[in-house]
């Protein structure tokens, strides 16, 4: 994977997720772009040329992904 994003996840969904990319030198975020991932429930992980990238994509779309 270059990126993987997920939303309405429950922080066991998240946690080992996280620390596996973190560890390989991923940038693991909120759709925010902020490091609050296990309250909001919406994560991004992605290789660092491409997560601001996506990023943009996400909060620009992000009104689509409501419930």
């Amino acid at each position: 994977f270059d990126g993987f994003w997920e939303h309405r996840l429950t922080p066991w969904d998240i946690a080992a997720g996280a620390l596996i990319i973190k560890e390989a030198g991923g940038v693991f975020t909120s759709f925010e772009g902020d490091d609050h991932y296990l309250s909001s429930g919406n994560v991004l992980g992605a290789n660092p040329p491409i997560h601001s990238q996506m990023l943009k994509i996400i909060q620009e779309t992000a009104g689509s992904l409501a419930p």
